[in-house]
């Protein structure tokens, strides 16, 4: 039931995502000026998801994965201009338990996939968007529910991604809502 319900949102999310870009105005730039466009949001995303992955797997309460987050420096930034990763549902003491992330792609899963998650004994969900159904239904399963900010988030995995690809001293110009702070 749970591949069933992650399949069917995968299929609808990609049907949803093709025909945004068959109208997104970059990519209609780039075809009429006929240079290169490549979106790497979601490679961005699961690089930080893979650091936050690891910084879970160091820690055993809620409270000590926030607190390894906001010595991030996009996350320090992020809490100095009031946009702090919350604690929605549960306490910042709680024990992580079972891990379920939904940060991939810019995506938020369906309210039944977060319910699959919980049923199947998730204990606490990270998220970067979390709207009232999202902590209603964390708080009628009693488990934690994590927002990390969105904008951060893809700071910090341009970042990550960036110190692969790029030698030190390449100049990163920050402009929309990307910030490349230094360590």
């Amino acid at each position: 039931r749970a591949e069933e319900l992650v399949w069917g949102f995968i299929r609808q999310q990609e049907t949803e995502m093709r025909a945004q870009l068959a109208n997104a105005r970059t990519l209609q730039v780039a075809q009429a000026l006929d240079i290169p466009v490549i979106v790497i949001h979601t490679p961005c995303d699961l690089c930080f998801q893979a650091e936050v992955i690891d910084i879970v797997e160091c820690c055993e309460t809620v409270g000590e994965v926030v607190d390894r987050l906001h010595r991030l420096p996009e996350y320090a930034y992020s809490a100095r201009i009031g946009y702090p990763i919350e604690v929605l549902s549960g306490k910042l003491a709680t024990p992580i338990g079972k891990p379920f992330y939904s940060q991939g792609g810019g995506w938020r899963a369906p309210l039944s996939i977060m319910e699959a998650a919980f049923k199947a004994g998730a204990n606490t969900l990270f998220v970067t968007q979390a709207p009232p159904e999202y902590v209603t239904l964390a708080n009628s399963y009693g488990v934690n529910l994590v927002s990390i900010p969105h904008d951060m988030l893809d700071s910090r995995g341009m970042r990550l991604l960036y110190d692969q690809v790029f030698e030190q001293g390449t100049r990163i110009i920050p402009c929309s809502n990307y910030r490349h702070l230094d360590y």
